[in-house]
């Protein structure tokens, strides 16, 4: 069977120095083998090659963690059909992790050419109660729909995001970022006129203060920009009173 066969390629691909390494980022997550990213690729071509993503992804039953990253690695490798959106659907309650939602998410090119269809399929997973489904949805959106056309629908949809968990948060911020260098003025005004809770948008700063891609003069101004509309009282309406 394949999901035997499988099992036995990354067995005999496991690399326990990687093991601690990627256990160490993933607190929680105590299934994983330590396969390297590039030999889940390799591995996943072949499946696609072969025409055995369907027998493999029946075959799951109790997967590690490689397991799961390979079935999603394999719709990275997929033509764009009518199928692949359920397929994506199918695959969504497999991630449980951030490694597993970050890694699908940026394979998925085929989003960039069918990005009307893929941004309806978003809708609920913007609206979810799960932590990773939410994930999902903002980190496949950053990373395909930052453009022109759907830039400022990214940030209404963020900033409409109700349910936050620190994954979420962070993913938000980390989009937040993306999106700073697509239209710095846009995400300013989203910024200084409290669009997002606050710690999403300290996270964000920090990261913008962070990059090597923003001039520190830039990041900093940003920031203080942000810290004096923090400091401003909130308006008062005044009272009349009846004559």
């Amino acid at each position: 069977m394949i999901n035997l066969k499988i099992r036995s390629l990354l067995e005999q691909n496991i690399d326990l120095e990687y093991q601690s390494f990627s256990s160490g980022l993933l607190p929680g997550v105590d299934d994983i083998l330590g396969v390297r990213i590039p030999i889940l690729r390799s591995l996943a071509k072949d499946i696609v090659k072969n025409n055995q993503y369907l027998e493999f992804k029946k075959s799951m039953d109790h997967p590690v963690f490689e397991e799961k990253m390979l079935l999603g690695l394999t719709l990275s490798y997929m033509p764009w059909e009518s199928s692949l959106l359920k397929e994506i659907q199918d695959f969504v309650p497999y991630i449980d992790n951030w490694s597993i939602c970050d890694s699908f998410c940026v394979g998925l090119k085929q989003v960039r050419q069918n990005q009307k269809i893929v941004w309806s399929f978003l809708e609920s997973y913007f609206k979810s109660t799960q932590e990773y489904e939410v994930r999902f949805a903002v980190v496949l959106s950053l990373f395909h729909f930052l453009n022109d056309e759907y830039l400022e629908k990214c940030l209404q949809k963020w900033s409409s995001i109700q349910h936050h968990t620190y994954y979420t948060q962070m993913a938000v911020a980390w989009g937040l970022t993306s999106a700073y260098t697509h239209s710095k003025e846009m995400l300013r005004e989203y910024l200084l006129k409290q669009k997002f809770p606050l710690i999403i948008s300290n996270m964000a700063l920090q990261k913008i203060r962070d990059s090597k891609k923003i001039p520190k003069s830039e990041s900093r101004a940003l920031s203080e920009a942000f810290l004096n509309i923090l400091k401003k009282p909130p308006k008062t309406t005044k009272s009349h009173k009846p004559e």
